[in-house]
């Protein structure tokens, strides 16, 4: 994840996935402490924050083709999924990793636009 970025583009979005995650793992915030390196450790919680934001994402694997792609549902069942709506090109990964970064941006876009 390129945390960088993502606070960037979306420093709402990321300013409440910040505080989430220090939530979870119960550190003090404080002026010179630089979060980005330490979310970096395990961003997996970040399914969990999107969850509490009623932004749902799945990341599958296609076993006959041999690739993963992801979707996104949100409360008002509203689906993005990348496997039917993108070229090949696009929503095809190799990897979990790949695929749930990408999928964690779009939620980040999708978020700061709802905020």
């Amino acid at each position: 994840m390129n945390w960088n970025l993502i606070k960037e583009k979306y420093p709402e979005s990321f300013h409440l996935a910040k505080w989430f995650w220090l939530g979870q793992t119960h550190l003090e915030p404080f002026e010179e402490f630089n979060i980005v390196p330490r979310m970096r450790a395990n961003p997996r919680f970040l399914y969990d924050f999107f969850d509490e934001q009623g932004i749902f994402i799945t990341v599958s694997y296609d076993r006959a083709y041999q690739f993963f792609w992801w979707q996104i549902t949100n409360e008002d069942a509203k689906c993005e999924n990348m496997y039917w709506t993108h070229p090949p090109s696009e929503a095809i990964y190799k990897t979990r990793t790949e695929a749930e970064e990408q999928a964690f941006l779009r939620a980040f876009k999708i978020l700061e636009e709802k905020l």
